[in-house]
């Protein structure tokens, strides 16, 4: 295990170039040498992943008659729950010992009907678990999004100068201890916040146009704990 890369996503999001060149080129090197790679600071945070395991064992610790109600034929375990022995490792007949959920991708109405995917089933026992399924889906997929840029094209970002992300888009008002104010903008790599020197960007299916005050504080405190700035004293 201590021979995976370890890369931190923040590299590729700075604005130091050669920070930029260097988790490209280790991207690729982990691609084709290992196969994978291990990521931090990615768009998930630590409470998605709590909130996605609490309500994940909510859903298998139900009974198999009301999870049976979850499995339809013809998804091929692409949506929905697939119960023990449904699927087959190659070569063997002997059904796997493992039942599973898949969150398929969560796509536009009019993207729907240009693809024909069917929609993610509605868990109605547990109302947070389709919610906290999107957040965490939306999150890795923003994530995979960069990690899935072609070396060139990457590397053709990173040499572009950005276009984007001067104008502010929102305003907040002030950060209750900074007293600096709080705005929002488009960038390169999404929306994000901006309070003095610090940017902290959108998590899963947050917009600038639904994200408070309150929301837009708490995205700068965590990116300042991250980064090891401490909050001023009142």
């Amino acid at each position: 295990m201590s021979n995976i890369p370890s890369l931190d996503l923040n590299d590729f999001l700075s604005n130091d170039k050669k920070r930029k060149d260097d988790f490209v080129k280790s991207v690729g090197k982990a691609y084709q040498e290992i196969g994978f790679l291990s990521l931090k600071n990615h768009f998930l945070s630590k409470d998605n992943v709590e909130n996605l395991y609490n309500q994940i064992k909510h859903f298998f610790d139900m009974s198999s008659e009301v999870k049976s109600k979850y499995e339809f034929d013809g998804f091929k375990g692409q949506r929905g729950y697939t119960s023990f022995g449904k699927e087959h490792a190659k070569g063997k007949k002997e059904g796997d010992l493992k039942e599973f959920w898949h969150f398929g991708q969560y796509l536009s109405s009019s993207d729907k009907l240009n693809f024909n995917y069917p929609d993610n089933p509605y868990v109605n026992e547990i109302p947070e678990f389709n919610s906290s399924g999107e957040i965490t889906y939306k999150a890795l997929e923003k994530t995979d999004n960069i990690l899935d840029i072609e070396l060139e094209r990457a590397l053709e970002l990173i040499a572009k100068p950005t276009q984007r992300g001067n104008a502010t888009l929102k305003s907040f008002g002030e950060h209750p201890t900074d007293k600096k104010n709080i705005t929002a903008h488009d960038g390169k790599y999404g929306p994000y916040v901006k309070c003095g020197k610090i940017n902290a960007s959108l998590l899963g299916d947050q917009t600038i146009d639904s994200l408070t005050l309150e929301d837009a504080v708490k995205l700068i405190d965590d990116r300042k704990q991250k980064i090891g700035l401490k909050k001023k004293k009142k």
